[in-house]
C-alpha cells in the first residue's frame, strides 16, 4: 500500500482546507473530491496529487469510508490525519475536523519554515568557510611551502607555519583517506541513528546538551501539545489520541514518554504524572496540564500551551540567528586569518634576508 503517487505536504494542506470549505458549503464528499481532482494542474506534483485523488474517489464510490480510503495511502496521509478524519466521520462533523486539521498543518508548516530559514544562514556561512579553508590549504599553502623550502633551507619555520603546512600536506597527500574516513563515519552514524537505541541516544543528547537544548525542548513541547490538543478537541478518545501521537512522534525520548502516559491513563491515572518525569516538559507545562485535567478543559489548555511555545520558538530562533551570525563571522576570520598569518611570518624572515 502507498507505493504509488504521493501528495506533497504543501499541497495536502491546501486540499484539506478546500475540502473543508466545500463540505461546509453543503457539497457531498464525492463531488468535493472530484472537484479537487479536476482542478489539479500538469506539473509532476500536481499529477501525483490527481492520481491519489482519483483513487480516493474510486474507494469512496465503492462504499469505503473516507478514513479507510485515506489509510490506503500512508505516504500521503499520516496516522494523525486518518485518525482525525475517522473521529470527524464518527461525530458527523467531518468539515469541522478538516478545518482544524488544515489549521494544525498550516501552523506546523509555518514553524518548520521558520526553523529551516533560521538554520540556512549559519549552514551557508559554515560551508563557505570550509570551502575557502580547503582551497587555501590545498591550493595556496603548498606553493608557499615550496618557496619556504627554497629560500629558508636552514632557517626554522615558526610553529604556526609548521602546523599549517603539516595539515596542508595531510590534506593534499591523504585527502582520499580523510574524506573516505569522514564519509564512512557519516554512514555508520546514520545507520546507528536509525536503530532504536541510536535514535534514543541522539534525541537524548540534543534534549540534554547545549546549545540547542532549550530550542529543541520548546519545539517538542509545542508539537506535543498542539497535536494532542487537536486530537482531543476533534473528539478522539485520549487512549487513541496517545497511540496516534506515539506513532507520529519523531523524538524517541518523547515517544517513550507518550507510551508511559498511555499506560498510566489506561490504568486510570492522569496525564501530568508521567510528564513530570520527562526532561522535555518544564514544571509550568506539567502544572497547566494538571489544571486542565482537573477542570475538564485539557484540549483548550494544551492549545494554549502550544500557542505560547510556538511564539517562544519564534523568539528563540531570532535570538539564535542574531547570536550565530557574529560567531560564524569570527570563526571565518580566525580560520582564514590564522592561515594568512602562518604564511606571512616566514615572509618577514625572507624580506630580512634579502635586505641583508
Amino acid at each position: 500500500l502507498g507505493l504509488g503517487a504521493v501528495i506533497k505536504k504543501k499541497y495536502l494542506c491546501t486540499i484539506t482546507r478546500q475540502l473543508s470549505t466545500m463540505l461546509d458549503a453543503g457539497l457531498p464528499l464525492l463531488l468535493s473530491l472530484r472537484t479537487l481532482q479536476e482542478q489539479c494542474g500538469r506539473s509532476p506534483a500536481q499529477k501525483a496529487m490527481k492520481e491519489v485523488l482519483r483513487e480516493l474517489v474510486r474507494y469512496v464510490e465503492s462504499g469505503m469510508p473516507f478514513s479507510e480510503a485515506l489509510s490506503m495511502h500512508p505516504r500521503s496521509f499520516s496516522q494523525l490525519y486518518v485518525g482525525l478524519v475517522r473521529a470527524g466521520e464518527a461525530a458527523g462533523a467531518l468539515e469541522e475536523v478538516l478545518a482544524r486539521l488544515a489549521e494544525y498543518m498550516e501552523k506546523s508548516q509555518r514553524m518548520r519554515k521558520k526553523i529551516i530559514s533560521g538554520m540556512t544562514y549559519p549552514v551557508v556561512v559554515l560551508v563557505i568557510a570550509v570551502c575557502i579553508t580547503l582551497g587555501l590549504m590545498m591550493g595556496v599553502v603548498p606553493q608557499f611551502a615550496e618557496m619556504f623550502d627554497e629560500l629558508l633551507e636552514d632557517v626554522p619555520l615558526p610553529g604556526l607555519t609548521l602546523l599549517v603546512i603539516s595539515i596542508s600536506g595531510l590534506l593534499v597527500h591523504r585527502a582520499h583517506l580523510l574524506f573516505g574516513g569522514v564519509f564512512a563515519c557519516g554512514i555508520m552514524l546514520k545507520v546507528f541513528v536509525r536503530t532504536r537505541t541510536g535514535k534514543y541516544l541522539f534525541d537524548w543528547s540534543i534534549v540534554t546538551f547545549p546549545p540547542l537544548r532549550s530550542l529543541v525542548r520548546k519545539i517538542e513541547v509545542a508539537r506535543f501539545c498542539s497535536t494532542l490538543g487537536t486530537l482531543l478537541d476533534a473528539g478522539v478518545p485520549i487512549l487513541d489520541a496517545l497511540h496516534i501521537l506515539a506513532e507520529t512522534s519523531t523524538n524517541e525520548l518523547l515517544t517513550r514518554t507518550i507510551h508511559e502516559i498511555h499506560a498510566c491513563v489506561s490504568e486510570g491515572d492522569k496525564v501530568a504524572k508521567p510528564l513530570d518525569k520527562c526532561k522535555i516538559f518544564p514544571k509550568m507545562v506539567v502544572r497547566m496540564v494538571d489544571v486542565g485535567e482537573k477542570t475538564g478543559a485539557l484540549p483548550k489548555m494544551l492549545k494554549r500551551i502550544a500557542h505560547a511555545y510556538q511564539e517562544e520558538v519564534e523568539m528563540a530562533l531570532e535570538a539564535m540567528i542574531s547570536l550565530i551570525e557574529p560567531l560564524m563571522i569570527c570563526f571565518l576570520a580566525v580560520m582564514i586569518g590564522g592561515i594568512v598569518l602562518a604564511l606571512f611570518l616566514p615572509l618577514v624572515k625572507i624580506i630580512e634576508q634579502l635586505g641583508m
